[in-house]
């Protein structure tokens, strides 16, 4: 059954790796008053969500000459949802496509994660694979943290291609898209979204 989560302005998130190197899972696990979501990645995936994070923190330290460290005070009806829906409320699934951007306003990032039921065993033939969401607003301190934390876990697995940040195996032969001539986009968009605002 397709859901939708929203968990407002989460209170903490944690970054969590399980397994041993070469067959390890992630996740990004956020908590709110309203629930809790659990956001499996693959490796990739966390590692840009945690470069992306560090480089829009550099950013706005930059634009605010070196002093962001604050956090406004947020009272914003805005950002939370309905109290009467999603209390209590738990989201786990494995997040097919994510979203961020900064909402500069009020000084907060804020995630959005897609992906199939966990129930659906073949997700890739369904018309729409994206059943679920959980979306949630996070604090420069939170950031920080995912930042921090993420960039610790890559790093204590397979090292990354410094081109594709695609993991290469001990003993085997790496072919780099990249490093070939296929160049993707190296800026992220949420950093291209701050430089332009």
């Amino acid at each position: 059954m397709p859901r939708k989560v929203n968990l407002g302005l989460i209170d903490a998130a944690e970054v969590v790796t399980l397994g041993e190197p070469g067959s390890r899972t992630f996740n990004i696990s956020a908590f709110s008053e309203h629930g809790t979501g659990i956001v499996w990645m693959e490796k990739e995936q966390l590692f840009d969500i945690a470069d992306s994070l560090g480089t829009a923190l550099e950013i706005i330290s930059r634009a605010s000459d070196g002093d962001p460290e604050e956090d406004p005070d947020v009272d914003d009806d805005e950002i939370e949802p309905d109290t009467d829906e999603n209390t209590d409320d738990t989201i786990e699934f494995k997040a097919w496509r994510i979203r961020m951007y900064y909402d500069e306003r009020r000084r907060l990032f804020h995630l959005t994660a897609e992906g199939p039921d966990p129930d659906v065993e073949e997700p890739e033939a369904l018309e729409s694979p994206f059943d679920h969401e959980v979306s949630f607003y996070f604090s420069h301190d939170t950031a920080r943290s995912i930042a921090a934390r993420g960039i610790d876990i890559v790093q204590s697995g397979r090292p990354l291609c410094p081109h594709c940040a695609i993991p290469i195996n001990q003993g085997e032969e790496h072919l780099c898209e990249r490093r070939n001539g296929y160049h993707a986009e190296d800026a992220t968009a949420i950093a291209n979204a701050i430089e332009d605002q």
